[in-house]
């Protein structure tokens, strides 16, 4: 089990252990694990995805530093929110820190009643730091929810996945059949070798290509 501990500049927001982590960076999701190799990170604001013993856990960052050891991980931010659901910590942040339409003094007025109502949450755990990075950060947190929902196994998908899989090897397998058979007809009454065989089974394949395309398109939608 790794160790997790998750600090802002005012307070520790949470510590839990996990099973994996999947962090936000640069150059994509890495993947850090107990045992590891000690190593430093940045982290790129985004979601955070920890696997624990009971489930998934959210937390959602605009960034920072994570160092990481065999058997603890801390991960320095200035924003924080930590939930068990994408969504119920996609909606804290946005709760929190509404996109800016007002002018930047009236915001800071009021930041500290909404940090204050957010730190009582009893959904989320909230500590927050500067202005500047909320934009992005409630940017890239949807972001990365959004791509958590698509990837998530269930079910409905899996039959879905599968009776498209059949679709197209269908949509491809039997028109290329129908032209290999009918091309075979042609030459043995016209004595043409294999030249119709191959044309139509060409055409076939051709055609079963464009009817599978059409296929995964809407099996997308």
């Amino acid at each position: 089990m790794l160790h997790v501990v998750v600090r802002t500049p005012h307070e520790v927001v949470g510590e839990f252990a996990v099973l994996s982590l999947r962090v936000p960076t640069d150059t994509g999701q890495v993947g850090i694990r107990p045992r590891a190799e000690a190593a430093v990170t940045a982290i790129e604001p985004g979601l955070v995805f920890a696997r624990t013993p009971e489930g998934r856990r959210f937390i959602s960052t605009a960034g920072g530093l994570l160092r990481a050891g065999a058997s603890e991980a801390v991960l320095l931010t200035p924003l924080a929110v930590l939930g068990h659901d994408a969504a119920a910590v996609v909606a804290a942040v946005d709760r929190c820190w509404p996109a800016p339409t007002r002018s930047a003094s009236s915001v800071r007025q009021s930041s500290a009643s909404r940090r204050g109502s957010c730190a009582r949450s009893t959904e989320a755990a909230v500590a927050s730091g500067g202005d500047g990075e909320r934009p992005d950060m409630r940017r890239s947190i949807a972001r990365d929810a959004r791509r958590h929902a698509r990837r998530k196994p269930t079910a409905t998908s899996f039959w879905h996945s599968l009776s498209l899989l059949g679709t197209v090897g269908w949509a491809i397998a039997l028109p290329a059949a129908g032209g290999a058979l009918l091309g075979h007809e042609l030459d043995l009454r016209l004595g043409t070798s294999v030249r119709f065989t191959l044309m139509l089974l060409a055409a076939g394949v051709v055609l079963g290509a464009a009817l599978a395309w059409h296929a995964l398109e809407r099996g997308r939608g």
